[in-house]
Formats: C-alpha cells, structure tokens, sequence
C-alpha cells in the first residue's frame, strides 16, 4: 500500500512539473504576405518564479538578423497564454509598461494607434494566440488565434509598441534579454 502511495505521488508530481514547465510548440516558420519570418527565440514569463503566465516567441525575417533590431526590420511576436487574462489587464498592463517608458507627448503621438490596438483586444483563455507581425511596408498587424484583428500603419507606434516586450522596462527586461540574444 505504502508503495502504491509513493507511486501515486510521483506520479502526480511528474504531470504537475510537465504542466509547469511544457513549452509551446510555435511554428519554425510564420508566412505573411511577401516575407517569411524565422523563428529565433522563446521564454516563459513566470509569476513567484514557477507559475507560467504565458510564452513568448520571436520571429525575424528570412534574410535579415535579430541584431539589427531596433530598426525596422521585419519582425513578428507569437504570445501564447497559460492562464485566463481578462481585456483590462492585458491593456492595463501594456499601458503601464508604456508610460514608464515614453513621455505623454510621446504616446499621444500614437495615441489614435493605441486606441485601435486596444479595442481589438478580448480576454484570453489559457492555450490562446496574439500574435503582432510589423513589415515596413505595411506596419503592425495584431492577430488572436491565427484571425487577423487590426492592422496599424505606422511605424513610430511599431517601434514604441513592441518595445512593451523588447525594451528596457524592468516589467519585461528578462524577457527582451531572453528573445533578443
């Protein structure tokens, strides 16, 4: 009985680790229109250090480096969620982390851009999908589950709104670090 017990109990402890720890598998490759993005890196944002919260995964595009990122490269951001978020916080987060980075003048330069963003978003369920993909060409395009949701031309609010997960801000710096290496 006692062996059962502490089978029973490993058991358990293995499915708990394999929730906790289980990486999404994203695609090696995103198609959008007339460019191919290549995936370089991923990393779990984890609340108290072992409650994944979600999955990020960075794309480049085929035939230019991650390294020359900040400029305006084409680019595509898969964020893939372990955990029910509610719209207001997925906005009030991204909104906070953009005020401690830009001066109000810089955000009410964007500020049309930003309200469209916003609207497009809905609450997420665990296992759900945004993705942003930016092309010089067209701008930033948010999608929800592989359905294109919003597409924003310009590219100031590109360089400001990816910089929420690849910036400086102490919110997101592990993971910018992690994505961008």
């Amino acid at each position: 009985m006692i062996n059962r017990i502490k089978y029973l109990f490993i058991g358990l402890l293995c499915t708990v680790w394999t929730c906790l720890s289980g990486a999404p598998n994203f695609p090696e490759r995103l198609d959008h229109g007339e460019i191919q993005y290549v995936k370089t890196n991923s990393h779990s944002v984890k609340a108290f250090g072992f409650i994944k919260l979600l999955t990020a995964c960075l794309y480049v595009g085929e035939g230019y480096d991650i390294e020359e990122y900040p400029a305006p490269i084409p680019i595509a951001l898969r964020l893939q969620y372990d955990r029910n978020f509610k719209k207001g916080s997925l906005v009030g987060s991204a909104d906070k982390v953009l005020r401690d980075q830009y001066s109000s003048e810089q955000l009410d330069a964007i500020s049309q851009e930003l309200e469209s963003i916003n609207s497009a978003y809905v609450d997420v369920r665990k296992g759900d999908e945004y993705t942003l993909i930016y092309h010089p060409s067209r701008g930033t395009t948010l999608y929800f589950n592989d359905k294109e949701e919003v597409n924003i031309p310009c590219q100031q609010f590109a360089e400001i709104y990816f910089s929420i997960w690849l910036g400086n801000h102490p919110d997101s710096q592990k993971l910018s670090q992690q994505l961008l290496k």
